[in-house]
């Protein structure tokens, strides 16, 4: 997937800082989460889909409201240690070996 920080239009369309992004990246931190286990997908943001077992799907949304909360926690306490929480250990495990490991 690439992902860019700014698209202009001018007499033609551009795009600025674009860069490319894993599929659990864009699972991880891209918009709403929508498990589909009947149709054997992931959608992301109500268009980005993604081929799945029913059992990705729905560890990937909760490791999502995990993580939400977690950063909610952070923001009310800034102390908060969540380097060591076992949900961003879950994530960077995922998206350094994507998913194999």
């Amino acid at each position: 997937w690439a992902v860019y920080g700014e698209c202009v239009e001018t007499h033609r369309v551009s795009i600025r800082d674009c860069g490319e992004a894993a599929p659990y990246a864009v699972l991880l931190f891209g918009g709403r989460v929508e498990p589909r286990p009947l149709q054997g997908s992931i959608v992301v943001d109500g268009w980005v889909s993604f081929a799945a077992h029913a059992r990705v799907g729905a560890l990937v949304a909760a490791l999502r409201e995990h993580f939400d909360a977690l950063l909610v926690d952070k923001a009310e306490r800034p102390q908060l240690d969540v380097l060591g929480s076992a949900v961003v250990g879950a994530i960077l495990r995922l998206l350094l070996h994507d998913g194999l490991a």
